[in-house]
């Protein structure tokens, strides 16, 4: 992101509230995926745009299978996630902890400012209605959920990939530089990109 500044700032004013509560070693400060005693990464963290909007989807679909498990609103079903069982309680929790950190990983990639304003964006309304609605979500909620992991994944197509993950035919050794002749069977591009009407 060329303006980190921007995203340094944003980030940081959202992530006050959880300075000033800061980290202790009592036991009531346990959560999942975090140990009171060593500062870790939640294993709910995404990786990256595309392991966002697969945790997103994967989620909600849990969440409205563990509604869907009771016929009260009030009382949360429970689902089997993993080796463990979470109420969807838990569950609306690791979403809305995974819609807000989406600018944050948005933010750790090399796109533009102007595509990065568009993914904090929606996670701020996406973020403003789950926490206003409880599950089952009506029909504009899962709209714009599938909406927001849709922008994920068209974002992520913007972000180039390290030279590590191209294919080796595709890599100039000595330079580095992507050089792919056009038609190569080692090259698949997307309908309507530059390569392809350029071949």
């Amino acid at each position: 992101m060329k303006n980190w500044r921007l995203a340094l700032a944003i980030c940081g004013f959202a992530s006050v509230p959880l300075g000033l509560a800061g980290c202790s070693d009592a036991p009531d400060s346990a959560t999942p995926g975090h140990s009171p005693s060593e500062h870790s990464t939640p294993e709910h963290w995404p990786s990256d745009l595309v392991d966002a909007s697969d945790k997103v989807g994967v989620l909600t679909s849990q969440i409205l299978a563990a509604s869907a498990a009771t016929d009260s609103p009030e009382v949360a079903g429970e689902i089997r996630d993993g080796d463990r069982t979470a109420t969807a309680a838990e569950l609306r929790q690791r979403l809305l902890d995974v819609v807000g950190w989406v600018p944050e990983v948005a933010a750790d990639t090399p796109l533009e400012e102007t595509d990065w304003i568009p993914i904090h964006e929606a996670s701020e309304r996406l973020s403003r209605r789950l926490r206003a609605l409880a599950p089952p979500w009506d029909e504009p909620t899962r709209t714009q959920i599938e909406d927001f992991r849709a922008l994920l994944l068209e974002q992520a197509k913007l972000i180039p990939l390290p030279p590590e993950e191209l294919p080796a035919e595709a890599v100039d050794v000595e330079s580095g530089v992507l050089d792919v002749p056009a038609g190569s069977e080692s090259t698949e591009l997307e309908p309507g990109s530059d390569a392809e009407e350029s071949a």
